[in-house]
């Protein structure tokens, strides 16, 4: 808290994301998305709070100085919040899709304070899917940075498209991860990526239909003697003054 007061005071944000944007996604964006995570605590939001920011008279103080000084800093970055996020989003595509397992659950937690803008959260979601369009963790984690954003399903994001592509098995795989979440999430909006699911026509089954049977081929026909292959020279002309 003392440090995200630091930040309020100085007014370092500016200085902070351009010193990242100069060092480049690659090297600066992972290790700032977790930086920014941290200094906000969104896991201290109301309702999500652990049970020692509880346990006494002075948790509750310091909880409450540390929600303070997370909402201006989080005021602070949402000014420039287009900025940061079109920076984050080209992490996946500047690390050849391998971006840190740990990337994306820290952009979720940091959405959560500063949300990601409609046209950044579609962009690093196509980077992120490239390579993984039907990975259930990784669908289920996007669904929850969408939620996060206060973004619902529209029907044209690229993320409904490989939700829209995945079989029941795979959409309830979806759906058991929500549960297994420990971050802030905006629970309202995510019932409603819950519900584009579930009411999502999955994929016919991969069934082309059958081949028509190859015909045998006839059987080889026994080829004639030979007198019986040549006619007679009467028979012959004979042919040739009935055609005349």
């Amino acid at each position: 808290a003392e440090l995200c007061a630091a930040m309020v005071s100085s007014g370092l944000t500016e200085q902070l994301l351009s010193a990242s944007i100069f060092a480049g996604p690659a090297v600066a964006g992972p290790p700032l998305v977790s930086f920014l995570k941290g200094l906000l605590q969104p896991e201290l939001s109301p309702g999500l709070e652990p049970a020692w920011a509880r346990a006494s008279a002075l948790a509750v103080v310091a909880v409450g100085e540390a929600r303070k000084v997370a909402r201006e800093l989080a005021g602070l970055w949402n000014s420039q919040s287009r900025r940061l996020w079109q920076f984050l989003a080209e992490v996946p595509l500047s690390l050849s899709g391998n971006a840190p397992t740990s990337f994306l659950g820290d952009c979720c937690d940091l959405a959560f304070m500063i949300p990601v803008p409609g046209e950044h959260l579609e962009e690093l979601t196509s980077h992120l899917l490239a390579s993984r369009s039907h990975d259930p963790g990784l669908l289920a984690g996007l669904c929850l940075l969408a939620a996060n954003s206060g973004l619902r399903p529209d029907g044209r994001s690229s993320l409904e498209a490989s939700l829209g592509g995945l079989d029941v098995e795979s959409r309830e795989a979806v759906a058991a991860r929500w549960s297994s979440r420990k971050g802030p999430v905006h629970i309202g909006n995510l019932w409603m990526w819950a519900d584009a699911i579930v009411t999502m026509r999955p994929p016919p089954p991969d069934e082309s239909p059958p081949l028509p049977p190859v015909p045998a081929e006839p059987p080889p026909q026994p080829e004639a003697p030979e007198h019986a292959r040549r006619r007679p020279r009467g028979q012959v002309l004979g042919s040739i003054l009935d055609k005349a």
